[in-house]
């Protein structure tokens, strides 16, 4: 008999935590389960392009959403919330449900009835936690999480940041998201202009989006300062919230070397091309950017926040501290070094195991979820 599985997410499309949404649910289909998803964004079109055929879709929590205090939009929403989460929706009981991200999904999932259910963490609470603005204290998010079968964190460093805030409700486990190797080196393989190697110096190239933590102020500053005396360039690939304001310190620069591309729907060839990979980010739960990067070869020069360390082999590239003066020292051994540019290749040939980034992965998400 078909396991009927509910997946509960914030949207259909977005970034790496929809992308491991549409693996696990595509995973789930391949092997009998019946899949029904709630999410409060998503059209009838993302549904049909993006997740296997017969996936049942409702716009659930339709009742959240930001109001005024006692306005009548926020009674609305409370009456909605008290009538669906504590009644109607408690009405059928799954076989298995699933929250694919911390705060309002898992909420929403622990009030529901199933067999089993299941939780996902991604974000590094140490460092960004965002979740307070959904449970009245620490105490309440705990005792949410102790409500599930198993609470996954993506990574040791978002299961140590959890215990490190929330305190330990009992069910804490480790599954790294899966990441198909296959397909980046696929879509690596087409070359646009604007990411083929420059001819003058060695390529640096940063990924990710611009947003503050990943401090890609910071490494304009540091690779400023290394301009003056080595010959590089650096290419950014993203876009967010700090674009402008990074455009603006480029202008400020005027050094043509240092160069913000802008957003790319496929990144890929852009990191193939690099010597190196850069990240200054000050805190990642996972380093999936850098296993891009391991994937395609290409060495990596990291500070080593929680994430990044933890995915990281230093046979692979270079660790530093998050200081600038350490991303500047890092960054300038890896430019006047070309040597160790091609030990790190050749390690990352020799040693890295891409094969297991995919289907034990999966595998391993699979049985925590039907097994």
């Amino acid at each position: 008999m078909k396991k009927r599985v509910l997946l509960i997410n914030d949207r259909l499309v977005g970034g790496g935590a929809e992308q491991v949404l549409r693996y696990i649910a595509a995973d789930l289909a391949a092997h009998g389960a019946e899949l029904t998803i709630w999410a409060p964004e998503g059209t009838p079109e993302e549904l049909a392009r993006f997740y296997p055929a017969g996936t049942r879709f409702r716009r659930y929590p339709f009742w959240e959403g930001e109001s005024k205090r006692f306005s009548p939009r926020w009674i609305c929403q409370r009456a909605c919330r008290v009538l669906f989460e504590r009644v109607l929706l408690r009405l059928r009981r799954w076989d298995r449900v699933v929250a694919m991200k911390e705060g309002p999904c898992m909420r929403l999932a622990s009030r529901l009835r199933a067999e089993k259910k299941l939780a996902w963490v991604h974000t590094d609470y140490q460092s960004f936690r965002w979740t307070n603005w959904h449970f009245a204290d620490d105490e309440a998010e705990r005792a949410c999480m102790a409500s599930f079968d198993s609470v996954v964190c993506v990574s040791e460093t978002v299961r140590r940041g959890l215990l490190a805030t929330v305190g330990d409700p009992g069910n804490l486990r480790v599954l790294y998201n899966p990441i198909d190797a296959a397909s980046v080196e696929e879509k690596a393989r087409t070359v646009p202009d604007d990411a083929r190697r420059p001819e003058d110096g060695p390529l640096l190239v940063a990924v990710g989006r611009l947003a503050a933590g990943k401090r890609f102020d910071r490494l304009l500053a540091v690779c400023r300062e290394l301009a003056r005396e080595r010959r590089f360039t650096l290419r950014i690939v993203g876009g967010g919230e700090e674009e402008d304001a990074l455009r603006r310190q480029l202008a400020d620069y005027a050094l043509p070397q240092l160069q913000l591309l802008g957003a790319r729907e496929n990144p890929y060839p852009y990191i193939a091309q690099a010597d190196w990979l850069v990240t200054a980010s000050e805190s990642e739960s996972y380093g999936l950017t850098v296993q891009e990067a391991l994937i395609l070869g290409v060495p990596v020069v990291g500070c080593a926040c929680g994430g990044v360390a933890e995915s990281l082999d230093e046979r692979f590239g270079l660790l530093c501290a998050l200081e600038p003066e350490a991303l500047r020292t890092a960054l300038d051994r890896a430019l006047g070094e070309p040597d160790l540019r091609s030990r790190c290749a050749e390690n990352i040939a020799r040693y890295y195991d891409k094969d297991a980034l995919w289907a034990p992965r999966l595998a391993a998400i699979r049985e925590a979820i039907l097994g």
